[in-house]
């Protein structure tokens, strides 16, 4: 029921989602987990050729281990530099997964930040 007074909608909203909190949370948890799983799965198969999600360096594909990781470093992108987690999934999809990123997984990618390259791809 839509309320004349936009200060007594707030409030209701408010209430709502105070009473709702449990619920409205695991609602967004697992919209989040689905849209990380679509964006994963979308790169991987351009990248690897791959319907499953999956590291571009070492293979790994369990889900809650990948990230997103800029291919020339995240100061090149116009999105700008806080832009992480569940928003970089939404940005990536909205301009057609960019060939500037890249599926890895946190070790890869952690390395690949503090080294500059993946202990997977250094040559010995």
């Amino acid at each position: 029921m839509p309320y004349k007074d936009p200060e007594k909608a707030k409030a209701n909203k408010r209430e709502y989602n105070k009473t709702n909190a449990k619920q409205i949370n695991k609602q967004k948890r697992k919209k989040h987990r689905e849209l990380k799983y679509e964006v994963m799965k979308e790169f991987s198969k351009r990248q690897s050729n791959s319907n499953v999600p999956c590291c571009a360096c070492c293979g790994e594909y369990i889900v809650e281990f990948l990230s997103l990781d800029h291919v020339d470093g995240r100061k090149m992108l116009e999105h700008g530099q806080n832009m992480m987690g569940t928003k970089l999934y939404y940005w990536a999809r909205r301009n057609d997964y960019p060939p500037t990123m890249q599926v890895l997984c946190f070790n890869c990618n952690c390395a690949k930040g503090s080294y500059g390259i993946c202990p997977h791809k250094e040559k010995k």
